[in-house]
C-alpha cells in the first residue's frame, strides 16, 4: 500500500467521522471520566495524523490510539479509534516496504526493514484481520528470502477470500496481484496454472500475470504458449527482460532462427550490453554456428573483459574445437580473476586432461571434490581422467566403493564393465555388463560393448555369436542405424556367425558413415579382415602406469566415482 492510498483511507475515515458529529471533542452527554479521557486521547490522535508526515509521528498516532482505547470510548469512537489505528500502521508497514520493493536498489537493510514492518502488520492484523491490502503486504513481505512461506500463503489466501466478490475495481486489482501470489508459490503445477490462468481472464492484459503464466509455461516445457503469453506483454510495451524470455521459449523449442531474431533487436538497442552477446553465443552453439559463438564471446569479453563466465564459455568452445592452447589461455586468465571460480577449475582439468597433464587434471578434480563430495559430475571426470593417465585399476577402485552403497546402479556397473573391457579382462567384464541390462536393457552403450566382446573376444569361452547378433541389431535400431562403431559391432556379429557377405554390407556402411580419417582407418581394417573370411579379434589392454607420489590422494580412497570410456571405433 502507497502513502497516498494510506491518506484516501483515512480521509474517508474521518469523513463518516465529521459527518456524525463527534470530532474534536463533542461530548455525548452520558460519558463517563475514563470515556471523557480517551475522547480527549482520541482527538489529539486524529489532530497528529492531520500533519502527520515523519515515521516518529506516524508512530505518536498509534499510541494514541491505543492510550484512547485503553482509557475508554463508546462504541463509534472505538470503532473510529481501530480504523485510525489500523490505518496508521498499514502507512508505517507500507512506508518501510517501499524501500524494499520501490527503490533500486533495495535499501541495504532491507531484512531489518521487512522486521519492522511485519511488526506493525501483525499488531494491525490482530486487531482487524481482515485489511486485504495490509494480508497482501505481509504475504508479499514473506516471499523474500528467508520469509515464511506458510505464512506468506496463508494470508495471500485471506486476500483472496475478502475480495472474492468485491465489485470495487481496486479490489479486483489487488485480487489478480493475489492470484499471482498464491500461484507462484503453490506447490502444485496444477493449482499454479488455475491461479494463474483466472488471474488473466480478469485482466488478459495483466502484465504480471501473464509473465508470471508465460514463465510457468517456459518451465513446464509448454514453449508455444509461453511465447504467445511473452508475444501478448511485447505487443504493449518492448521490454528487453520479456524478449529475453521469448528467446529462451524459442531456443527450447529449437526455433534458434526466431530467437536470434530477438536477440538482434536487443543489440540493436543496447550494443554495448555484454550479457545479449553471451546469450546470443549459446543459440549460436546450439545451431552449430560456432565461428558466430565465437565473434559474439570476443566482442562480450572486449566489452567486460574481467567475466570470468565469458572466458570460461569461450574456453569450451576453443576446448570443442579442438584449439586446447587457446582453451588454456582463457582459463589461466578466468583463474587469474577468481582462482576458486568451479567451473574454470572443471574446465582447467578437462583441458590439461587433453593435453596430457593429467596431476594438474587431477589436482583440480580433488579440490572441487573437497567442496562438494556427492557430486556425481566431479566422480565421472575424476575416474575418466584416472583412465586417460592409464591407470585403470584406480578408477576401478572408486567405482566399487560406489556399488558397495549402490549396487544396483546402471550408470557405475555400465562403466566398471568398459573399465574391466579396457584392462582385458573380459570375463569379468561380461558378468558386468548381465547385470547392467538386467537394470536398464536399452542402455545402448551396454547393448554395444557388449555384444562386441562377445563377437571379438579371443577367448573362446567368452564368445557367443548369436547373443551377440541380437544385442548389436537392438543397440543399431535404437539409434537409427546412425552410429559407425555401432553398425561396426553389428558387422562384427555377422562375421563371428560366418555371414561374411553381411558382415561386409554393415562394415561398409560403418566406414560411410565415419567421418574422421583415423577412425575410418580401423573400420577399414576391419572389413579387409572381413573379406579375407576371417572374423575380427580384439583384446585392448591397458599398461598400468604406477601411481604418482601424490599423499593428497588419500583423502579419496573411499570416496565413490564412475567413469565414462568408451570403446573407440
Amino acid at each position: 500500500m502507497s502513502q497516498k492510498s494510506g491518506v484516501c483511507l483515512l480521509a474517508i475515515i474521518l469523513a463518516v467521522f465529521v459527518g456524525k458529529g463527534s470530532l474534536l471533542g463533542e461530548e455525548e452527554p452520558s460519558q463517563s471520566p475514563g470515556e471523557f479521557q480517551g475522547q480527549a486521547e482520541l482527538d489529539r490522535a486524529t489532530r497528529l495524523r492531520v500533519s502527520a508526515k515523519t515515521m516518529g509521528q506516524l508512530e505518536e498516532v498509534v499510541a494514541a490510539c491505543e492510550r484512547a482505547l485503553e482509557l475508554g470510548l463508546d462504541k463509534g469512537n472505538r470503532v473510529y479509534a481501530t480504523q485510525l489505528m489500523t490505518a496508521t500502521l498499514l502507512e508505517h508497514a507500507a512506508r518501510f516496504s517501499s524501500r524494499i520493493f520501490e527503490q533500486n536498489p533495495p535499501d541495504r537493510r532491507w531484512p531489518q526493514l521487512r522486521e519492522f514492518a511485519l511488526k506493525d502488520l501483525e499488531k494491525l492484523l490482530k486487531v482487524d484481520d481482515t485489511l486485504a491490502e495490509a494480508q497482501f503486504l505481509l504475504a508479499r513481505l514473506h516471499t523474500l528470502p528467508g520469509g515464511d512461506p506458510m505464512r506468506a500463503r496463508q494470508a495471500v489466501q485471506r486476500v483472496i477470500e475478502q475480495l472474492e466478490n468485491d465489485k470495487d475495481p481496486a479490489a479486483k486489482d489487488l485480487l489478480i496481484r493475489g492470484l499471482v501470489m498464491r500461484g507462484r508459490l503453490a506447490e502444485d503445477p496444477k493449482q499454479r496454472l488455475e491461479d494463474l490462468d483466472r488471474a488473466v481472464q480478469l485482466d488478459p492484459r495483466n502484465e504480471e500475470a501473464l509473465k508470471n503464466r508465460g514463465l510457468h509455461y517456459l518451465e513446464s516445457g509448454e514453449h508455444e504458449k509461453a511465447a504467445n503469453d511473452f508475444r501478448t506483454l511485447l505487443e504493449a510495451e518492448d521490454d528487453v527482460a520479456l524478449r529475453q524470455a521469448l528467446s529462451e521459449a524459442y531456443v527450447q523449442s529449437k526455433q534458434y532462427d526466431k530467437a536470434l531474431e530477438q536477440l538482434n533487436q536487443i543489440i540493436e538497442s543496447s550494443p554495448d550490453d555484454p550479457v545479449v552477446y553471451k546469450v546470443r553465443s549459446r543459440v549460436y552453439l546450439l545451431k552449430g554456428d560456432v565461428l558466430s559463438a565465437l565473434e559474439d564471446l570476443n566482442e562480450a569479453d572486449r566489452l567486460l573483459p574481467d567475466d570470468v563466465s565469458v572466458l570460461v564459455m569461450r574456453g569450451q568452445v576453443y576446448r570443442m574445437t579442438g584449439q586446447v592452447a587457446k582453451a588454456r589461455q582463457d582459463v589461466d586468465r578466468a583463474l587469474s580473476i577468481d582462482g576458486q571460480n568451479a567451473e574454470a577449475l572443471l574446465l582447467r582439468s578437462s583441458v590439461s586432461s587433453d593435453m596430457g597433464d593429467y596431476d594438474q587434471a587431477i589436482a583440480d578434480l580433488r579440490a572441487l571434490l573437497q567442496r562438494n563430495p556427492q557430486s556425481e559430475i566431479l566422480r565421472v571426470e575424476l575416474a575418466r581422467v584416472y583412465s586417460a593417465a592409464r591407470r585403470p585399476s584406480r578408477a576401478l577402485e572408486i567405482m566399487d566403493a560406489g556399488l558397495a552403497d549402490e549396487p544396483q546402479n546402471p550408470t557405475l556397473l555400465r562403466h566398471k564393465a568398459d573399465t574391466l573391457l579396457s584392462m582385458g579382462r573380459h570375463k569379468d567384464a561380461i558378468k558386468v555388463y548381465e547385470l547392467a541390462l538386467e537394470i536398464d536393457s536399452r542402455d545402448v552403450g551396454v547393448l554395444n560393448n557388449f555384444s562386441w566382446v562377445l563377437a571379438t573376444s579371443p577367448d573362446d569361452d567368452v564368445r557367443d555369436g548369436q547373443r551377440s547378433l541380437k544385442l548389436a541389431k537392438t543397440a543399431c535400431e535404437l539409434t537409427d542405424h546412425s552410429q559407425s562403431h555401432i553398425l561396426s559391432t553389428l558387422a562384427a556379429a555377422y562375421a563371428e556367425l560366418g555371414d561374411f557377405e553381411q558382415a561386409l554390407i554393415w562394415s561398409d556402411k560403418a566406414v560411410e558413415t565415419e567421418s574422421e580419417a583415423e577412425k575410418k582407418e580401423i573400420l577399414e581394417a576391419e572389413g579387409k579382415s572381413y573379406q579375407l573370411k576371417n572374423p575380427w579379434r580384439e583384446r585392448k589392454t591397458i599398461d598400468e602406469q604406477p601411481a604418482a607420489a601424490s599423499p593428497s590422494e588419500s583423502d579419496l580412497e573411499a570416496r565413490k566415482a564412475v567413469v565414462n570410456p568408451s570403446r573407440p571405433a
